[in-house]
């Protein structure tokens, strides 16, 4: 799938560590989307795994808050 999205401003995602927002971040990183994921207290490395392994393999970016 191919979002038809302005990419000049970051997408806030809400629970990014959770099933479904993972899919979204995937979309909007592979759209090359700045993506400012927020997180509860910052969560152990290995939950934030996943989306680190996404954006490198994106062209966009994740920023965690």
């Amino acid at each position: 799938m191919k979002l038809d999205i302005e990419t000049t401003s970051p997408v806030l995602v809400t629970g990014a560590t959770g099933y479904v927002a993972g899919h979204i971040v995937k979309l909007l990183l592979d759209a090359g989307v700045t993506v400012h994921a927020a997180v509860r207290n910052p969560p152990p490395e290995d939950k934030l795994r996943h989306l680190n392994a996404l954006a490198d393999a994106s062209t966009g970016t994740i920023q965690y808050f």
